[in-house]
């Protein structure tokens, strides 16, 4: 029996006859019926916010398509009337008392559509209208995503996971926490693309979500005759081996050969008279027969054979003579293909033809990338070049055979690293490209690859050189890569911005205040839980601890069960991250280095990470007294992420704990979220996951992050979303504190220039910038949303709001920010320069020499490592100016994405 939150909608039973929806752009809206009282107003100024929005930026009158409950439909019909759009109303049962209290209210009349159906199908019915008539639709909502027909949960899977939408459908989703669920604010859904605002309580997040688009006839003709030949005989040359040449021999056999036994005949009868004249279906059976070589032999009247017949007789011959080698192979398998000849003859020849036409697009087209490496993330990156029309040229280091035949049906040209990788660079005009990207599975093969190229382009000297990308794991590897190479580069780290940008997008401290405050208790403190320690784990791990600096009520503590498999990388990591513990080494003997120590990472003098190993066995996870359920108190934020890395294990292992996550939920009102690692190589597969994830827990908001083909798209790898506003944020660091100019001539000189001025020097700076700067710059833009959100403020808040709320407190946050900042350089390894009595000695050295000054940061020491008090005023007024100089940057941001 089929699951009703899979019932199909029949369209004959949900239409309309309404006529402004044909003339009006129609937005839906959707909302739970048992917000908070004290909400209220806010959520219909927000609905009214976005409503206004959206029809000031459109040139039809607007129609608002909505049930009428209590709660958020209400207020949604509110906000419209009172902005003077108009309004259809959905009306289930014992709702027209509502419609005629609001009409008198506001005199005014509203069309009304009684919507059929019993209970739940009524709900599904009202959901379904609104999906097929709006092209935009306001979701009032926590982000929990249940189990039942209608209502706002409904209708996200049906848009954003079933496609059931006819047209371009734009979802905002109002984070909208209720009683039922006090600490859900969070958008659903994370695996399209997004544009993150905030992501906060009664904050806005939109999304374009995909649909089934009829094709015209010229883009049918277009997308079936494309004159893209590479990617056509990639695709189907299989089919061209296999059936069409075959086919062809065979038409050719009996068209010729009927032809020509006709006049061979009719030869025959003008030598000798007393042959029968044949009929036309003997003709054709004797041409038939040349295909089994049956009548190939002409026998005594060869002087009467003609080109027809000839022409068929060889192609007979060659027709027998392949079937019989198809044949052979099926019967014998795929290993005896150095046998054979002829395909292998078509094979190369195709191959050559591929190459002649790639060169010829590339002299027409003049742009391509080239990527050294063949890997599963690499094939990944390939791919969504070809998407986005690039041409592309991979240099193969023996890479999958899978992933090779994918990246050559896509359309890209492939060549082998043999025999040097110096000819192979010439011979596919490397020298030429936009965009060289080194990524392999290996950092030790990225290194050599990356001196190949280093050499390659030195030598052929060009004045435009190509941007490069290499990939390299560790922090010390991309420094020594950048030291070592004459060119410029930029690195980059699939696992490193898949945590930025889940850490970025979805916060472990989730606004603890606004949170707690309904339930009559206070956040006590915020756990990480880290499932399986798998390099993305790590990854995970070191973002958490360096940029998670809070206020000092609410301390962190991360928690790792790992696998018994998994044990060599723990000790591993133990013993390169020594700064975690209580007396690790070298934080025993300088006074600087212990209370640095203490402040940052020992708050309450406890361990900040914990190991635990992870119980093997469905019985031991759920029953056997499991440590993990003993984290989840009254007063705790929880976050758990599971980052196993076989995707299928990882899911299975979730959907184990959810339910007795859910229960523990429910009994103790918590705070909690669930994250699943799931790279699977198809999205719609992630989809169901998901999906699947939250049926199982009705109070719990459950995500699926890292998929590869997002991680390693083009715009993942160039970061222009994550680092966008970095690159502003190092630009005003670098007017205020290098350039020595005061922060009311920055503002002035940011206005009159305007952003788009700003933005263009921004990326200029950004790309001479060295890697270490740029990872300093980008741990700092991120934590600043972690000071907002300290301040209870919000980054689409205006200028002035969010100057007061930082004014307040300023100084708190400055040494917030200070202690990011000395995490960060303890996780590089750096250390105090001295100690508490000989400080103000190296101060002096620091200060009056910049050769000593840089010697001392080769030894990763640094002077400013130091407690925040301790802090010399020159230093410490570069934290405040960061802070005076937040709202400003946002403001120019928020008012940028609203136009």
């Amino acid at each position: 029996m089929k699951h009703k939150i899979f019932s199909r909608f029949k369209r004959g039973e949900a239409s309309l006859s309404i006529p402004q929806l044909r003339t009006h752009l129609v937005i839906g809206h959707s909302g739970h019926r048992n917000v908070f009282e004290d909400q209220q107003k806010k959520i219909q100024e927000s609905i009214s916010f976005k409503l206004k929005q959206i029809r000031d930026n459109s040139q039809r009158p607007c129609l608002l398509l909505t049930g009428l409950a209590e709660g958020a439909d209400k207020l949604a019909v509110r906000a419209a009337l009172e902005l003077g759009i108009e309004v259809a109303i959905l009306l289930g049962k014992d709702e027209q008392e509502n419609k005629k209290e609001l009409e008198n209210l506001y005199g005014t009349s509203m069309n009304a559509y009684q919507v059929k159906g019993e209970k739940d199908q009524l709900f599904a019915n009202q959901a379904d209208l609104i999906i097929r008539h709006s092209r935009h639709i306001l979701l009032a909502w926590d982000g929990i995503q249940n189990n039942l027909l209608g209502g706002p949960s409904y209708i996200f899977k049906q848009v954003h996971y079933h496609n059931k939408a006819d047209k371009q459908t734009c979802l905002h989703q109002l984070m909208t926490p209720r009683e039922s669920s006090p600490f859900a604010s969070r958008a659903a859904g994370m695996g399209r693309n997004k544009v993150i605002v905030g992501n906060a309580e009664l904050s806005w997040v939109e999304s374009a979500e995909p649909f089934k688009k009829p094709l015209n006839i010229q883009e049918w003709f277009s997308a079936k005759f494309s004159w893209n030949l590479v990617a056509k005989l990639n695709k189907y040359e299989s089919l061209f081996l296999q059936a069409i040449l075959p086919a062809f021999l065979l038409l050719l056999t009996i068209i010729a050969g009927y032809n020509g036994f006709k006049d061979y005949q009719a030869c025959v009868i003008g030598k000798d008279d007393k042959k029968a004249l044949l009929d036309a279906m003997d003709y054709f059976f004797k041409a038939v027969n040349l295909s089994s070589m049956g009548t190939s032999v002409l026998g005594e009247y060869v002087e009467c054979s003609n080109r027809a017949l000839n022409l068929a007789r060889i192609s007979g011959a060659m027709l027998f003579t392949y079937a019989f080698m198809l044949a052979f192979l099926k019967l014998t398998g795929s290993n005896l293909n150095r046998f054979w000849i002829l395909v292998w003859r078509v094979k190369f020849a195709s191959y050559k033809l591929r190459h002649i036409l790639f060169s010829m697009e590339m002299k027409k087209k003049g742009a391509f990338d080239t990527i050294i490496g063949l890997s599963e993330q690499s094939h990944y990156l390939a791919l969504d070049l070809i998407k986005n029309h690039r041409k592309v040229i991979i240099i193969d280091e023996e890479g999958s055979a899978v992933h090779k035949t994918t990246c050559q049906q896509a359309g890209a040209i492939i060549f082998g690293s043999k025999p040097t990788l110096d000819r192979v660079f010439e011979k596919a005009k490397v020298k030429d490209s936009d965009s060289i990207y080194v990524f392999s599975d290996e950092d030790t093969k990225n290194a050599r690859n990356l001196q190949h190229v280093d050499r390659y382009l030195l030598r052929k000297g060009k004045k435009r050189k190509p941007r490069l990308f290499v990939h390299v794991s560790g922090v010390s590897e991309r420094h020594f890569l950048q030291n070592t190479t004459s060119i410029t580069m930029e690195t980059f780290q699939v696992n490193e911005n898949i945590s930025r940008k889940l850490l970025r997008e979805y916060p472990i401290d989730r606004d603890a205040d606004t949170h707690y405050k309904r339930t009559g208790s206070t956040a006590k403190d915020i756990k990480a839980i880290i499932l399986g320690f798998s390099p993305l784990a790590e990854k995970m791990c070191l973002h958490i601890a360096g940029n998670s600096h809070f206020h000092k009520s609410l301390p962190l503590s991360i928690t790792i069960y790992h696998e018994e498999e998994e044990f060599e990388r723990v000790r591993d990591f133990k013993a390169r991250f020594t700064c975690f513990y209580e007396n690790g080494a070298g934080y025993d003997t300088n006074t600087f280095a212990r209370a640095i120590q203490r402040e940052v990472f020992l708050p309450d003098g406890k361990s900040l990470i914990n190991f635990e190993v992870l119980p093997k066995g469905e019985y031991s996870v759920l029953h056997d007294g499991f440590s993990l359920y003993s984290q989840l108190k009254k007063g705790s934020i929880v976050t758990i992420y599971n980052c196993m890395e076989n995707a299928v294990k990882g899911a299975s292992f979730t959907h184990n704990i959810l339910p007795m996550l859910n229960y523990l939920k429910k009994q103790n009102q918590f705070s909690l979220e669930v994250f699943c690692f799931c790279n699977l190589p198809d999205l719609q597969e992630i989809d169901m996951i998901e999906e699947k994830l939250n049926t199982q827990a009705d109070s719990i908001a459950v995500y699926c992050f890292g998929n590869y083909i997002k991680a390693c798209s083009y715009q993942a790898i160039h970061q222009n979303h994550l680092d966008r506003f970095t690159r502003r944020h190092a630009l005003w660091f670098h007017h205020t504190s290098e350039d020595k100019i005061s922060m009311d001539d920055t503002k002035k000189m940011w206005i009159m220039r305007g952003m788009a001025s700003i933005d263009i020097e921004a990326a200029a700076y950004w790309a001479n910038m060295q890697e270490n700067l740029k990872d300093a710059n980008r741990a700092a833009a991120d934590h600043i949303f972690v000071k907002l959100r300290r301040a209870g403020v919000k980054p689409t808040d205006g200028l002035l709001t969010i100057s007061e709320k930082l004014y307040e407190i300023e100084n708190q946050l400055a040494e917030m920010e200070h202690s990011r900042w000395c995490a960060q350089k303890i996780i590089e390894g750096f250390a105090p320069l001295c100690d508490l009595d000989n400080y103000h000695q190296a101060k002096v050295e620091w200060l009056s020499e910049e050769a000593l000054k840089k010697m001392y940061q080769s030894l990763r020491l640094h002077l400013n490592l130091v407690p925040y008090k301790s802090l010399e005023k020159d230093e410490s007024i570069k934290d405040n100016q960061l802070i005076t100089g937040i709202p400003f940057i946002l403001n120019l941001q928020s008012r940028e994405r609203i136009k």
